[in-house]
């Protein structure tokens, strides 16, 4: 409630004008503070409440300053259990790898940097695929090893042999194509 008041006034980005909306907030803001007044008054008049009071207003106090740290504790857990395990990860490079062999396709593909970027990533597993010959990143190319990779989510990021070129392509379970870059590259049929 205090940053809904804090957003409806003042200056900056994520600031909205709304006068109803800034009264009311602070109505029921001053209504809680009240209330929240009159019940420590009369629950300190008793004696054996003394006790609960402190203990209520330490929790208080624990809570709200320490939901920040709690919250930044959750999301790390929760990136880390999302995060493709490394032998997921190997296993996958090591399959797409032995396709890229197999059907003489003119890449390889960096394990050490895949694993990299997938922890980047968190969501998903990313291989980087490098280029062994000169030449551009071509459409053909790019769709035959797109064929090779196991139906996944995935993020695929080639690179040209000196790394002056690259071509970034995400794709869902069903091999379809979610997020291409760069977008010119992609726009292109040849």
């Amino acid at each position: 409630m205090i940053i809904s008041i804090i957003f409806t006034t003042g200056e900056g980005i994520f600031t909205q004008h709304n006068p109803k909306l800034t009264m009311l907030s602070i109505l029921l803001l001053i209504i809680i503070v009240v209330s929240y007044c009159v019940l420590i008054i009369r629950l300190s008049k008793k004696e054996e409440n003394v006790k609960f009071i402190f203990v209520m207003m330490g929790l208080y106090f624990f809570f709200l300053f320490g939901t920040p740290y709690f919250q930044e504790y959750q999301l790390k857990i929760s990136n880390y259990l999302k995060t493709p395990s490394i032998e997921a990860q190997q296993s996958i490079i090591n399959s797409v790898g032995m396709n890229l062999k197999s059907n003489e396709v003119p890449y390889i593909i960096d394990s050490e940097l895949s694993i990299e970027r997938t922890r980047e990533e968190v969501i998903r597993n990313v291989l980087i695929i490098k280029k062994v010959v000169e030449g551009k990143i071509k459409r053909s190319e790019v769709d035959t090893i797109l064929n090779l990779v196991p139906n996944m989510e995935l993020k695929l990021v080639f690179y040209s042999k000196i790394k002056n070129d690259f071509v970034s392509i995400t794709i869902d379970e069903k091999k379809n194509i979610i997020n291409c870059g760069p977008v010119d590259y992609c726009m292109r049929n040849e």
